[in-house]
């Protein structure tokens, strides 16, 4: 009886641990609330992503409406993620943007993805957004690339080239050369991207 009770513990426990797992990365999104006139858009997406693979899925717009969309990413990735945005209705790339400048900070909150920007008249800085206004109904491919984030020589363990396994060795890593003895691999690294979209109806001019 002892040892049932035990067990019943154990999955109770271990239930919540893993929805809360799962739902980690959706908190995300939860956190985030828009401000009138925009509304919250339920085609917003947020995963977890891993370095050294790219993501891709469909945004559907339509005409009337406003679209804002800003990425928001874990700190894991350092802003090293790309994006791009294609109108599929033309093929247009409308959005081709780094995470983050490398030897710069940028001007304007549309020149990278991810790294903010100090607004000087407003004192604050504001986080990179992209507005659509489509003059006809259309979809959007909104396509990231993660980049790959390589360890740190001090933090890399140490190979031979006896147990150095060539058979399967990481992606992209570096083979160990006689003068250093070891590798630098190409680390894989996971964490959460959120597609953060909000839209509003189109203000028209009238008469």
């Amino acid at each position: 009886m002892k040892n049932i009770f035990k067990f019943l513990l154990v999955v109770l426990v271990s239930v919540p641990l893993g929805l809360q797992a799962q739902t980690t990365c959706s908190d995300q999104l939860k956190m985030r609330k828009p401000m009138a006139p925009y509304r919250y858009n339920t085609a917003s997406k947020s995963a977890m992503c891993q370095t050294g693979r790219k993501y891709e899925f469909v945004l559907p717009i339509t005409k009337g409406m406003d679209y804002r969309i800003q990425f928001f990413a874990s700190t894991v990735f350092n802003n090293n993620i790309d994006v791009k945005i294609i109108d599929m209705s033309t093929g247009e790339v409308v959005v081709n943007v780094p995470g983050k400048l490398d030897n710069d900070e940028p001007k304007s909150p549309q020149q990278t993805a991810l790294q903010e920007y100090m607004d000087l008249k407003k004192n604050r800085f504001v986080h990179p957004f992209f507005d659509f206004t489509p003059v006809s109904s259309t979809s959007l491919k909104i396509m990231l690339d993660v980049k790959e984030v390589e360890i740190p020589k001090e933090q890399v363990q140490e190979y031979t080239y006896d147990d150095y396994d060539y058979e399967q060795p990481r992606q992209q890593a570096q083979q160990p050369t006689q003068e250093e003895g070891f590798a630098v691999p190409l680390e894989k690294l996971k964490g959460c991207i959120s597609v953060y979209i909000i839209d509003r109806e189109t203000e028209e001019d009238s008469f």
